[in-house]
């Protein structure tokens, strides 16, 4: 079993950083590190009051001081206070439990939040949060032993939670990529399919036309309507024709900016 010290010798820098900070402004937190910047040495920041710090500063030289004899190492940055075990960064936050009290004003009654005494380690991963309070009968300085087993449970179960949702979320990526490639797929198939349909359709309309101009050379025929005009129009139309039909694809200086599929420039 862990125990505090009456007096503790030599205190951890972390400890050492946590008094100067809580003697320097008791109420205002300043921003210590630039974006994104953090250090293995800073100062937690104590939530109570004044006459409570001393307790809290001794939990806390003797709570660093044997996590990093366990090999644990801390962080901190502007997000917050961090203890770093199984890869998980486990934010820690020291403070007085506050319990909320009924009072007679000259308006009425209110509730004021009073402190304790009883302090407590809140701890915060992800969406998951535990606190653990010293009582009348065993207060925290006598539960360091307890708070670094449960601290240690806590993380494993967060690390087994990240596995867990990394396998879902690798399971989910493989399952997108897949659908992404069917999906691609299938709009290449589409795109060649619908390709296909309007050659087709154009190409039906070449019959068509051809046989359209046929039946006009027929009819100019039998009615003796053959004329210069006439024939360049058919070999005029021939041409079109023959730039129309997605076999042959004639080139047609006249119609080089016209698109085949619309007919629109």
């Amino acid at each position: 079993m862990i125990t505090i010290p009456v007096k503790p010798t030599n205190p951890d820098p972390i400890t050492k950083a946590t008094k100067n900070r809580f003697h320097a402004n008791t109420k205002i937190w300043h921003k210590e590190f630039k974006d994104n910047e953090s250090s293995d040495v800073g100062a937690f920041h104590f939530e109570g009051s004044a006459s409570q710090f001393n307790r809290a500063l001794k939990i806390i030289d003797t709570f660093v001081k044997a996590f990093k004899a366990r090999g644990y190492k801390f962080k901190f940055s502007n997000s917050g206070s961090f203890v770093i075990i199984e890869g998980m960064e486990i934010e820690l936050r020291f403070r007085e439990k506050n319990k909320r009290v009924r009072i007679k004003t000259s308006y009425g009654y209110e509730h004021i939040l009073k402190p304790t005494g009883f302090l407590s380690l809140k701890v915060h991963h992800s969406l998951s949060t535990r606190e653990w309070s010293g009582t009348k009968r065993t207060p925290l300085e006598e539960k360091i032993s307890f708070l670094i087993e449960k601290l240690r449970e806590f993380a494993k179960g967060e690390k087994e939670y990240q596995d867990y949702l990394e396998k879902v979320w690798e399971k989910q990526r493989i399952e997108e990529e897949k659908e992404l490639r069917i999906r691609e797929k299938r709009d290449q198939e589409l795109e060649k399919f619908k390709e296909i349909l309007s050659r087709s359709e154009r190409w039906h309309k070449t019959k068509k036309l051809g046989k359209f101009l046929k039946a006009m050379e027929e009819d100019a025929v039998a009615k003796n309507k053959v004329t210069k005009e006439f024939n360049e129009f058919l070999s005029w139309a021939v041409g079109k024709i023959d730039w129309y039909d997605p076999l042959i694809e004639r080139e047609d200086e006249g119609f080089k900016e016209v698109d085949r599929e619309n007919l629109d420039v």
